[in-house]
């Protein structure tokens, strides 16, 4: 299961982000899991959970900021069912206005929670997904300073052994099994590399369309989960289909 939370403005007219948003929604899920599952923030353990922020048609993305906001869709997914109930129930809490003082960036007070929807959706072993938010794979041995040479792209030298490194690495984590068998990406058309602000620097990903090949365990993994580094930053989400 997935969740849709659906904000609007609180004043009713368009209202603008930073840039580099993904901290506060980070803080947001923060605030609905830290009291039942404080183990996950600890240190800097892999989240087990992934997101991404879908905002409306005719925003405008400039060099600081994000403005015409008139709406904006948090999606939110897990293959732990505990800590989606825990999401479920925050943030049906903030919709019946309790809750809000446990929000701790003021930037989303400027919106109004007006939705809560759970996606039922049963995944059944498809392979190609559209990213609904960019997917990271990143080298440890290249120097972090540099976005260029520290991530890496589908078809760029170690990418896809990084990717499957990290996703055994995750799922031992998470599901206390290593799956067998390798992971392939393949771009299904064009895909298009990004260059992400986030936390004062920037992250280098890719999104598109992809078929991955990969065991059906595998699939499901990142299709819960998410797929490559930094997922409970609110990247690597994947969405099933090739079209939005």
């Amino acid at each position: 299961m997935r969740l849709k939370i659906r904000f609007k403005p609180t004043g009713g007219q368009p209202e603008s982000l930073p840039i580099d948003y993904r901290g506060i929604f980070i803080s947001f899920v923060k605030s609905a899991l830290l009291p039942r599952f404080p183990h996950i923030f600890e240190n800097r353990l892999v989240k087990p959970y992934t997101f991404a922020v879908l905002f409306n048609r005719g925003v405008k993305f400039g060099k600081n900021e994000i403005t015409g906001i008139g709406r904006m869709d948090f999606l939110f997914s897990s293959g732990d069912p505990e800590i989606l109930t825990a999401m479920f129930n925050f943030a049906m809490g903030l919709k019946r206005g309790m809750g809000w003082d446990r929000i701790r960036k003021e930037e989303i007070r400027k919106f109004r929670l007006t939705e809560v929807s759970p996606v039922w959706r049963e995944y059944r072993g498809e392979d190609t997904f559209r990213i609904l938010s960019p997917v990271v794979v990143n080298d440890p041995d290249r120097d972090p300073r540099n976005p260029k040479e520290h991530y890496l792209l589908p078809g760029e030298e170690g990418f896809s052994q990084r990717l499957l490194e990290t996703t055994r690495e995750r799922m031992e984590r998470f599901l206390m099994r290593v799956p067998k068998g390798g992971m392939e990406v393949e771009p299904v058309g064009k895909v298009r590399e990004v260059m992400v602000k986030h936390y004062r620097g920037y992250v280098r990903g890719f999104i598109g369309t992809v078929r991955v090949k990969a065991s059906p365990d595998v699939l499901k993994f990142i299709y819960d989960y998410g797929l490559g580094v930094r997922t409970g930053q609110g990247f690597g989400m994947l969405e099933v289909g090739t079209t939005l």
